[in-house]
């Protein structure tokens, strides 16, 4: 998935490109009409006997176009899928970069060999571009020396564990090709979610690819309280279609209180009453919301 990567959109191909694999491999490249050398620099580089680049046609005022202007940029993310015909797909934007050669075959070979698991990923590093820095991932805590692996599950998935987009590997399946049909605001949260309702994620201990952080992300440029508020709205729409599964629930209430908190500690009380009456109606279990949100509004009203 690139747009305006010019600056490091060769890395991002020289990771693919150095890759070993017993496979063939499929690059699905959907730019989303980049007017730098993104795409001049992706056209440059050759076809091999197992790597085939293909670059997804669009125009301006073709069915993409339209679709684009009505679902927005992550469009591009789900129509990179729909074009995906491998056995198994891999992830990667054109702003980061794979480190190590064996990457997909490590990654196929796990995923052959365990068909209990529907999707793995890898560690990985990010690198600040502002400071030129790199800095491991939070899951070394998890590891211990003799594991090459460690499970994946929804509890895992409530308790946070950051997972690279860029490392993850999944079986290309109908269910993981449509997920977003169901959703509103799909992203890769949304995806994860319906990959563990198939079966289990891995973590691999290799470390395998790198996540570049400029600071000019949809996510990471925008506010800490933006930030909670899209989070919140990611896990209101997962909730909404996964109310049956606890540790979804959980999750989106861990979001809801942190969405009131940064509205009360802002002194918008109008908006705190219309989040809280809002999510008494998405959810059937209110008691907890009705809890937290009556004990968050006495904390911070009494502070005004």
């Amino acid at each position: 998935m690139t747009y305006m990567h010019e600056s490091f959109v060769n890395q991002a191909m020289d990771g693919i490109m150095m890759q070993k694999t017993d496979f063939k491999i499929e690059v699905v490249v959907g730019d989303d009409f980049s007017t730098d050398r993104t795409l001049e620099i992706i056209k440059s580089y050759k076809n091999t006997e197992s790597i085939d680049v293909k670059i997804l046609k669009r125009e301006k005022g073709d069915e993409y176009w339209r679709k684009r202007q009505k679902l927005g940029r992550l469009y591009n993310f789900t129509n990179i899928l729909e074009n995906c015909t491998g056995k198994y797909i891999a992830l990667l934007d054109g702003d980061d970069y794979w480190t190590d050669p064996l990457k997909l075959q490590k990654q196929v070979d796990f995923l052959e060999r365990n068909e209990e698991y529907s999707f793995c990923f890898t560690r990985f590093q990010t690198k600040d571009e502002r400071t030129n820095t790199f800095l491991d991932d939070e899951n070394s805590k998890h590891f211990d020396k003799n594991q090459s692996f460690i499970d994946y599950d929804f509890e895992r998935f409530y308790k946070g564990w950051h997972i690279g987009t860029q490392t993850v590997m999944f079986i290309n399946t109908p269910e993981t090709k449509n997920f977003y049909k169901q959703y509103q605001l799909p992203r890769d949260m949304h995806l994860y979610v319906e990959l563990l309702k198939q079966g289990k994620g891995a973590c691999l201990k290799d470390f395998c690819a790198v996540y570049r952080l400029t600071g000019k992300g949809v996510y990471t440029s925008t506010s800490k309280f933006q930030q909670i508020i899209k989070g919140a709205k990611v896990y209101e729409d997962i909730y909404k279609s996964n109310k049956d599964i606890i540790f979804i629930e959980l999750k989106y209430r861990k979001f809801f209180k942190s969405y009131l908190r940064m509205l009360a500690s802002n002194k918008n009380i109008l908006g705190y009453v219309v989040q809280m009456f809002k999510s008494f109606k998405i959810t059937k279990k209110v008691n907890y919301l009705k809890e937290d949100s009556i004990f968050l509004f006495k904390k911070f009203y009494s502070k005004l």
